[in-house]
């Protein structure tokens, strides 16, 4: 038997192969890290945050679509933000961030990302996996979950 299935340290996978046989997938890694996130939704532009608006503040605004996809943490699966972009159809470029809000005793405050403008054929998925590959790459996903790697702190600014 290749493992125990009631072990809480061992996740096996089984596929089903052509001649009907249960096979355990080795390679499936039971802990990936980062986040995975809802497909993207058209958002007023009301919803957005203010540091993004402001990015695409000198765009024509009938050539704007707003999108947000909700972030959950893996592997946790805690709603920890969302992503948000701005997409210009016309200008074939989109801008996106990631948003949350912080909360102590005192105060919330509504962070978000520095903006990133990027070339986008207009798909707001591929947006989103845009925003999401830039921050990934730049150490932010890292720093924001386990507080290691660069000092993600740099990348974030409060709404006015």
């Amino acid at each position: 038997m290749p493992g125990d299935r009631n072990s809480p340290m061992e996740t096996m996978m089984f596929a089903q192969s052509a001649n009907g046989e249960a096979v355990s997938d080795d390679d499936y890694d039971p802990a990936p890290d980062g986040f995975y996130s809802t497909p993207p939704y058209a958002t007023d532009i009301d919803d957005i945050h203010p540091v993004l608006l402001k990015a695409a503040s000198d765009r024509p605004s009938q050539n704007l679509e707003f999108y947000t996809a909700v972030a959950y943490e893996i592997p946790s699966a805690w709603q920890a933000g969302c992503f948000e972009a701005v997409v210009d159809k016309v200008a074939k470029e989109a801008c996106g961030s990631y948003r949350f809000t912080w909360h102590d005793d005192e105060r919330s405050i509504d962070y978000a990302t520095v903006p990133v403008w990027f070339q986008c054929d207009g798909d707001a998925d591929d947006a989103i996996e845009a925003i999401y590959g830039h921050l990934h790459r730049a150490g932010f996903i890292k720093w924001f979950q386990t507080g290691e790697g660069r000092d993600g702190s740099n990348f974030l600014r409060a709404a006015d």
